[in-house]
């Protein structure tokens, strides 16, 4: 799970312009100290994931619903549908920027 969140967190921090422009291994450092001083608590990094993967498999497969799209995300992450669909519920909007 922490590999997974690094990873992304560190795609959106290479899409920011300002940031992009930083040493990337400064940015990896950062994100490895919070986390290892448990400052980013592993229920986020998760909920990160869920929601990034989940963006990622709906521009991979336009064609699939949603449905099918949260069945494709809770096969790669190994948890149940009902995960995938909660955390969106509940903070896909936050992290998108759709609040």
């Amino acid at each position: 799970m922490k590999e997974l969140f690094i990873k992304n967190l560190l795609d959106d921090i290479r899409s920011d312009v300002a940031l992009a422009r930083k040493d990337e291994h400064i940015s990896m450092a950062v994100v490895d100290f919070l986390i290892e001083r448990h400052l980013i608590p592993d229920r986020k990094m998760r909920h990160y994931n869920i929601i990034r993967l989940y963006e990622q498999k709906k521009q991979s497969f336009p064609h699939l619903n949603k449905t099918k799209v949260i069945e494709k995300v809770a096969e790669v992450l190994e948890v149940h549908p009902n995960t995938i669909w909660n955390t969106l519920k509940d903070y896909g909007p936050l992290l998108t920027g759709q609040v």
